[in-house]
């Protein structure tokens, strides 16, 4: 596999973003907090995942018909804790794909309300007063 193929270690595996030609790719996005999982998303690095990925693709495992090109979509989604400020680190459910996304809460509507400067600016108050200053 040439270096053209790796998938990007930094993005978040989604079924939409994941490549389901590429080997490391094509059941990279199932992985991200697997059935029985509590307080994270990974047990290791999630791109140790690609290398799972790729055994699983060598082995047989495909999400894409080899003959006809089918890739028959999922059935759940996973769904990311709100308000965690890093997706890594936060716990995520997978969820029947049919259930609808949790309505935005008050404060997440106001925040989506502001401008990027307002926001930023908002950022950099509740960064200072959780470091300890006002």
């Amino acid at each position: 596999m040439s270096d053209e193929q790796l998938p990007d270690p930094e993005k978040f595996p989604t079924f939409e973003n994941c490549d389901p030609h590429n080997p490391k790719e094509a059941t990279w996005w199932t992985f991200p907090s697997l059935p029985g999982m509590r307080g994270a998303l990974s047990l290791v690095p999630i791109e140790y995942y690609q290398l799972v990925a790729e055994h699983q693709y060598e082995c047989g495992v495909r999400v894409v018909c080899d003959n006809c090109g089918h890739r028959t979509p999922p059935s759940k989604k996973l769904r990311l804790p709100d308000g965690d400020p890093s997706m890594w680190t936060g716990q995520g459910m997978w969820v029947p794909i049919d259930i609808p996304e949790p309505d935005l809460s008050p404060l997440q509507k106001a925040v989506d309300g502001l401008s990027q400067a307002e926001q930023a600016q908002l950022f950099r108050v509740l960064d200072q007063r959780n470091k300890g200053g006002q």
